[in-house]
């Protein structure tokens, strides 16, 4: 399984975050706390009054008022949502390596720049997630979150704490967690930065997405159930980042997405044992900066992008065995580029 470190850029109220350094480190580091105690005088992630920092985000010792909304905050124990009765903001929100099954009672809380419900550390293969946590019950009062990254918690099975989200600008991560189901929860969603849904080894389908409208980008990596993309209906624009459909073993075409009209930055789509077309992306007109399409031993059609009259960049199509050459070369035609094309079926005929 490939695991994906955090490695995001969040931006608000003014500053920059690095979210991930070295294994000790939280995924939001830079001026906040880290995984184990406080990184440059913020909060330690022990519990959210660490450091030099008390929970309402006052500093001691007579200092100045440091803003609550700027502290990070760790919740992993009944004691921690005692101690933080009452705020409502965060600079990160931390659940990491939990006793909690649920997280009841941090509905009082309504906007943090980063959510973070598991994690791997940087420079490591090891995940640190919540082993009991069952559900995200109990963040329904959250409406703003930037950064949202939902890893290896191997009981999870509901994501419904998310229902206040309607908008996302930055990404949206939810990796690994092996017994969840779908992604309801996230149905209120009409705009997200970055989707990423990979290891997810029960996740059905991706009709929890039916709300959305748009996104910066799709990646949809190692999902051994999905065979479409049936409930993201409404989507009709995936750019400016790079999207990536890849090892995912029932997939058989792109059907779910009939009002999606550009893909931009970069599209990949690789290595999806039953991927037979792209049948679902009839509506599609703009086809990313850069195309590379690869090791998908069943397709055999893309008619249809016969739609697409754009394409910005490099086109790449390698190693479809049934896929007809001549349908290639009427994509990248249409779209005004070459291609690069190797070990596809350059035999086949085209009407």
């Amino acid at each position: 399984m490939m695991r994906l470190s955090i490695g995001v850029l969040v931006v608000a109220a003014g500053m920059t975050f690095g979210c991930g350094s070295d294994a000790n480190d939280s995924p939001a580091k830079g001026g906040g706390g880290s995984g184990g105690n406080a990184s440059g005088g913020g909060a330690s992630a022990g519990s959210s009054n660490g450091g030099n920092m008390t929970s309402a985000g006052m500093a001691s010792g007579g200092s100045a008022p440091v803003d609550p909304c700027q502290v990070d905050i760790t919740i992993n124990s009944p004691q921690s949502i005692q101690e933080n009765a009452g705020v409502n903001c965060a600079r990160t929100l931390f659940i990491v390596n939990s006793t909690l099954t649920t997280l009841e009672g941090l509905e009082h809380f309504t906007k943090v720049d980063s959510l973070v419900v598991g994690w791997t550390p940087r420079q490591s293969f090891t995940a640190v997630g919540n082993p009991v946590l069952q559900s995200l019950k109990g963040l329904e009062g959250l409406t703003h979150a930037d950064f949202i990254h939902v890893e290896a918690n191997p009981k999870l099975t509901d994501l419904s704490g998310l229902t206040g989200m309607t908008k996302n600008i930055g990404k949206i991560e939810i990796i690994d967690n092996v017994t969840l189901p779908s992604l309801e929860g996230l149905h209120n969603l009409t705009e997200a930065g970055e989707l990423t849904i990979t290891g997810n080894k029960l996740l059905a389908d991706l009709k929890g997405l039916r709300g959305l409208t748009r996104a910066g980008s799709l990646t949809l990596w190692s999902q051994p159930l999905i065979k479409n993309f049936a409930g993201m209906d409404g989507v009709t624009n995936l750019g400016p980042q790079s999207s990536s459909i890849s090892s995912n073993d029932a997939l058989e075409d792109f059907t779910g997405l009939g009002k999606l009209v550009s893909i931009g930055n970069s599209f990949s789509v690789n290595r999806n044992p039953l991927l037979k077309s792209f049948n679902g992306l009839e509506s599609l007109e703009l086809l990313a900066w850069t195309v590379d399409i690869y090791e998908n031993p069943e397709l055999s059609s893309i008619t249809a992008l016969s739609h697409v009259n754009e394409i910005r960049s490099n086109v790449t199509f390698r190693n479809n065995p049934k896929l007809p050459t001549c349908q290639v070369e009427a994509l990248v035609k249409a779209g005004g580029q070459t291609c690069t094309c190797t070990g596809n079926d350059d035999l086949a005929t085209c009407q």
